[in-house]
């Protein structure tokens, strides 16, 4: 999220996306990691507002509100470290971690329904072709069940399978990379094929060929500069437990978030996120799936308070991934889904600094929990 309100605010000062945060003419007296730097956009900010920074183009009409949004978070980010940590978390990494191509990823479990790759890099300025294919085994000729292939010679981003030594028919989409820009791509795996997202937009989904279950190498090649490839979810040796209980490293406090990714099992019909501070729930967040809406409450004093509902529309589907960010402010909750505001729940709780606990149960398959 850090990444998309620092790109939208390089459009709103009429810039191109750096290449390198250190290069940016920010400069600083304060050292401050990025999350500082998100709770107190958060803060500076009410819902509409950041919701429209987050959803703003450059051919946004609404410029006086652009500009006040800008006038609230110009100081804040002129303020903020440009250092490791925060240029990390808005460029997603640094010079130094660019992966060498062609850059091979082993799968050793296979690819499973509810999994999901995320692939970060830029596209260089004098850029031809580059591949993203998963493969299944590590040797020259191997079967490969998607190979996904922008070619900027035709303009066009090629879908293929090669099968038994042979080239399966080709698919051919529209072209959603710039040379010059960075990018992400997220491969999600489903039943009957892979869903493709560039840069959070839908691209295409390509059809199973090939049981995804026999990808045992991811790789990447071709003219591209690769900052990261992360596998993600799947009935794998790597999913968290569920019931999952942990204690908040430090305890919760203001400009804290919490972000939980993982994805939702076939049939599953609800599960549970709650912020405890001893035997009382500060916060319980429990999307009912077959009723397609999220109930939020709290449980003090050996009772339950007034619920609270919200609809789910899309936001959970069966055997796909989702992501949860729980912003914490000195006033309220502020829950995002999939990187996008969602709704707010105020503090029925306190002090916030009790809440120590998360404890998440039900239906869901957990890929990780950042503090």
């Amino acid at each position: 999220m850090i990444h998309h309100i620092y790109q939208h605010y390089c459009i709103l000062n009429q810039l191109k996306f750096p290449n390198d945060f250190h290069g940016s003419p920010i400069e600083t007296n304060q050292k401050e990691d990025g999350s500082e730097m998100m709770g107190k956009i958060m803060n500076a900010l009410e819902e509409y507002e950041l919701e429209k920074l987050m959803n703003m183009d450059k051919d946004q009409n609404d410029i006086p509100e652009l500009m006040l949004i800008r006038k609230k978070i110009t100081p804040i980010i002129k303020k903020a470290e440009v250092g490791e940590g925060l240029s990390k978390l808005i460029n997603g990494n640094d010079e130094k971690r660019k992966k060498t191509l062609p850059y091979h990823h082993s799968v050793p479990g296979g690819l499973h329904t509810g999994m999901s790759i995320y692939v970060q890099g830029t596209v260089p300025k004098h850029v031809k072709r580059f591949c993203v294919y998963f493969a299944c085994c590590h040797h020259e000729g191997a079967d490969v069940t998607f190979h996904f292939s922008p070619q900027f010679d035709i303009d066009k981003t090629v879908l293929n399978t090669f099968w038994d030594g042979k080239w399966g028919k080709a698919e051919h989409h529209k072209m959603p990379f710039r040379k010059g820009e960075k990018f992400e791509i997220i491969f999600i795996v489903n039943n009957t094929g892979y869903q493709v997202l560039v840069n959070r937009n839908p691209l295409c989904t390509y059809r199973h060929r090939i049981p995804p279950q026999r990808v045992q190498d991811i790789n990447v090649d071709g003219n591209l500069q690769l900052h990261s490839l992360i596998v993600m979810g799947g009935p794998t040796k790597g999913n968290m437990p569920v019931p999952y209980i942990c204690d908040i490293p430090g305890g919760l406090k203001a400009n804290r978030t919490i972000t939980v990714r993982g994805s939702i099992p076939k049939n599953a019909k609800r599960f549970e996120i709650k912020f405890m501070a001893g035997q009382d729930i500060a916060l319980s967040i429990s999307p009912h799936l077959e009723k397609r809406t999220m109930v939020c409450n709290s449980f003090l004093n050996g009772s339950w308070e007034p619920e609270e509902r919200n609809l789910l529309f899309n936001l959970f589907q069966s055997e796909k991934y989702f992501e949860l960010s729980i912003h914490c402010d000195n006033h309220k909750f502020k829950i995002y889904a999939n990187s996008q505001p969602f709704f707010s729940y105020a503090h029925r709780y306190v002090p916030i600094e009790n809440i120590k606990t998360i404890k998440i149960t039900g239906n869901v398959t957990l890929s990780y929990i950042t503090y």
